[in-house]
Parts: C-alpha cells; sequence; structure tokens
C-alpha cells in the first residue's frame, strides 16, 4: 500500500502516515506503524501489517482502559 492508500485506510492525513511510521513519533506513541522503506523518500505498507497494527493499537488501549479501571476501585 502507499502513503496514501494507508491514509485513506485509516482515515488521516499523508503526513500523519508518515509521522506514525517515523522513529520518532514513538515519543508519542508506543506503536510504531511499520513500514518498509524503498529509498528514502518512498515507503510502502503491507496492508495484513497495516491491520495487525490496528488491532496491536486497539488491543493496547482496551488494556490501558482495564488497568485504570483497576486503579478507580
Amino acid at each position: 500500500m502507499t502513503v496514501e492508500e494507508v491514509a485513506a485506510f485509516l482515515k488521516v492525513t499523508p503526513r500523519a502516515v508518515y509521522e506514525m511510521s517515523r522513529n520518532r513519533s514513538q515519543v508519542r506513541s508506543r506503536h510504531k506503524l511499520p513500514a518498509i522503506r524503498l529509498h528514502s523518500k518512498c515507503l510502502r505498507f503491507e496492508r495484513a501489517a497495516v491491520e495487525a497494527w490496528v488491532r496491536g493499537i486497539a488491543d493496547a488501549n482496551k488494556a490501558d482502559q482495564q488497568k485504570s479501571r483497576r486503579y478507580e476501585n
């Protein structure tokens, strides 16, 4: 998938896709969007990897919510 295709799939801007796939975006998120760098300015993404990444983010959010509920009780 291209950056534009991933952006459409995730319903974000292409710039957001670049940011999510960069190493420094890990400061904001524990999970980096998996990308294949063909050369310095060209990224590609495997659809299965992007879908797994989305599931992983959802699972992490669910786990965080469960942890916060434990602390509330």
